[in-house]
């Protein structure tokens, strides 16, 4: 493992302690570990950023990168500060800008659709991320949403400069397919949703500990955002099944990638079910969230990493 792996992880174990100690002046009412929180939170920003300035040529993709990375800074450090919260916003506003104008100009220069490679979908899922976030709070006027969202904004970009694509201009013939920019495209949009839906789930759970005013507003944005996501996740799993179809013959051949998208599209079912039950139970459902995050890693990332993976139909070189 290189110097620049190292700090990609290293950054998640930062952030990893400032959760921590937020966990501890929220859910113990230790108010002195708030400092820890925020200088922890920071560091974890910054030490993404970093990996940034460290491996980078591209001057355009690097400074979007370091505008990226002020915004996440911004969003993280702004629970600590109300003087940052309307600056943290319109910078948001300009980097997500500016990541739709770099897409452009990539999509132009490769004559392809930027969707092929990892690191190129995490870009996709840093901008739709940001995205979200900015709506969110516009129409629900949630900040905290923002603190842990940032994290997952330069996170995203930093993929893209530890792991770097191979930037081939030719698509392999599975992708050269009408249906795979909108497969991939809902997918994004769908796991982006999920994954602040998560990051208020958490929200609701710390509000309902310490009996804030919070919870109700939480947890109702919570259910927004699975109902926002959960049709994307849907058109996915469909739009997938018609360009396998045109790919490989036939609509649904049980492999690896596949079967953890049933899944996890199960664990959003069963979470919108709940909310029909009678007397459900609240931290229940986002405790379902919380695991539902941890089925979309596997399926986006982990299931990569399986020996089976590279009999794969999913797997592109």
């Amino acid at each position: 493992m290189d110097t620049l792996h190292i700090m990609y992880f290293a950054g998640f174990g930062l952030a990893g302690i400032g959760g921590i100690a937020a966990a501890l002046r929220l859910f113990k009412g230790m108010e002195k570990a708030r400092l820890f929180e925020g200088a922890f939170l920071v560091m974890g920003v910054l030490m993404h950023t970093l990996i940034g300035l460290l491996s980078l040529n591209d001057p355009l993709f690097l400074t979007l990168y370091l505008l990226v990375g002020l915004a996440s800074i911004t969003l993280v450090a702004r629970s600590f500060s109300e003087k940052l919260v309307v600056p943290s916003f319109w910078v948001t506003v300009v980097a997500v800008l500016l990541m739709i104008g770099y897409e452009g100009i990539l999509w132009a220069n490769l004559g392809r659709p930027p969707f092929q490679f990892l690191g190129e979908t995490f870009v996709w899922l840093s901008l739709i991320t940001g995205s979200l976030l900015i709506i969110t709070e516009r129409l629900q006027g949630i900040k905290g949403l923002g603190q842990f969202a940032g994290i997952v904004i330069i996170a995203s970009l930093a993929f893209n400069a530890v792991w770097p694509d191979l930037q081939t201009k030719e698509l392999p013939p599975a992708l050269q397919s009408a249906w795979f920019v909108p497969h991939v495209l809902v997918y994004l949009l769908g796991y982006g949703a999920l994954t602040l839906a998560f990051v208020s789930a958490v929200g609701y759970l710390v509000a309902e500990r310490t009996h804030s005013k919070r919870a109700a507003m939480l947890g109702d944005t919570s259910y927004k955002l699975v109902s926002l996501g959960f049709p994307f996740l849907t058109a996915g799993l469909v739009f997938g099944a018609f360009w396998g179809q045109t790919a490989w013959g036939n609509y649904w051949g049980w492999d690896p990638k596949e079967n953890w998208a049933l899944v996890t599209w199960l664990v959003y079912v069963l979470y919108l079910h709940m909310r029909f039950i009678k007397n459900w139970n609240r931290s229940r459902a986002a405790w379902v969230l919380i695991a539902g995050v941890v089925v979309i890693f596997i399926t986006y990332l982990a299931v990569n990493a399986l020996p089976t993976a590279q009999q794969s139909v999913h797997t592109y070189t």
